[in-house]
C-alpha cells in the first residue's frame, strides 16, 4: 500500500461511500430525511404573507372606507306599504359593509334592531326564549326571516293591489286630454323600457317648448312696453311756455 493510505484505515466500500452500510455516515447530517422539511422558498413565503395582509386589510379597512349610508327608518308593521322601502334601506347598509354583514345572522340581528311595535313583538317570544329549544330557522337564515316578516306584515298581494290601483284610475267629467296625446301619433313601443324612454323624451320636448314660449312671450311683452313708453313720450305736450306778442 502507498504511504498516504497507511493511516486511513480500510478503504470504503464502493457501494457505501459513507463507510456505513446502514447509512449512518457523518456526511449526510445536513440532508433532511423528509423532503417536506426543506426550507420554504423565500419568494413563495413573501407572496403568501402579502396575500394574507391584503385580505386582512380589505376586511379591517371596510369601516374606514365605507360610504355614508343613511340609517334605516324603523318599521312597526302598521303600514305594509312601507316594508319594501324599509328592506331596501337595510340592503344598502349590507352592501356598504359586506365584511360586517357576511353572515345571515348578522343581517337578521341588524334588521330586527330597527323593528318596533307589532313587528318587533311578533319575534319577541323566540328572542327571549331562555332555554333555546325549538330554535326557529329565521334566526340563522335571512331569507327565512324575510319570508316571516313579509308574510305577517307585508302586502297580502302586491301585484293584485297594483292592478286594482290602475283599474281605479279615473278622469273627472270636466277633464279631457288635449295637450298630452303626443304618444298617440307615434308607434306604440313593444316593451315597458321603450315606453318609459319615449315618455321621458316627449316630456323633455314639452318642457323645452314651454320655455321657448315663455321666452318669446316675455320678449314680446318687453317690446310692447317699450313701444308704449316711446309713444307716450312723443304725444306728451311740451312744457316750454310760448312767447307772448307785444
Amino acid at each position: 500500500p502507498s504511504p498516504c493510505n497507511q493511516d486511513d484505515g480500510p478503504n470504503p466500500d464502493p457501494d457505501y461511500p459513507d463507510g456505513d452500510p446502514n447509512g449512518g455516515g457523518s456526511s449526510d447530517g445536513d440532508i433532511p430525511e423528509d423532503l417536506a422539511e426543506l426550507p420554504e422558498d423565500p419568494l413563495v413565503a413573501l407572496a403568501r404573507t402579502v396575500h394574507v395582509l391584503v385580505q386582512s386589510s380589505s376586511c379591517t379597512g371596510d369601516s374606514a372606507l365605507k360610504t355614508k349610508v343613511h340609517e334605516a327608518n324603523t318599521f312597526d308593521g302598521s303600514d305594509p306599504k312601507k316594508l319594501c322601502k324599509f328592506l331596501i334601506q337595510c340592503e344598502l347598509n349590507f352592501q356598504d359593509c359586506p365584511c360586517t354583514f357576511c353572515s345571515d345572522r348578522a343581517k337578521v340581528t341588524f334588521t330586527q334592531s330597527y323593528l318596533k311595535g307589532m313587528a318587533l313583538a311578533w319575534f319577541e317570544p323566540d328572542l327571549l326564549n331562555p332555554d333555546g329549544y325549538d330554535h326557529p330557522l329565521w334566526m340563522d337564515d335571512y331569507h327565512e326571516f324575510l319570508h316571516e316578516l313579509t308574510t305577517n306584515f307585508g302586502p297580502h298581494d302586491a301585484i293584485a293591489d297594483t292592478i286594482q290601483q290602475l283599474k281605479n284610475l279615473t278622469m273627472k267629467d270636466g277633464s279631457q286630454i288635449t295637450k298630452y296625446d303626443e304618444i298617440t301619433h307615434i308607434r306604440k313601443p313593444s316593451t315597458l323600457a321603450q315606453l318609459c324612454e319615449l315618455a321621458q323624451t316627449i316630456d323633455a320636448c314639452y318642457w323645452e317648448h314651454k320655455v321657448e314660449i315663455s321666452c318669446t312671450t316675455k320678449s314680446a311683452t318687453n317690446k310692447s312696453q317699450s313701444s308704449n313708453s316711446d309713444n307716450k313720450s312723443k304725444s306728451s305736450p311740451s312744457t316750454s311756455t310760448p312767447k307772448s306778442d307785444t
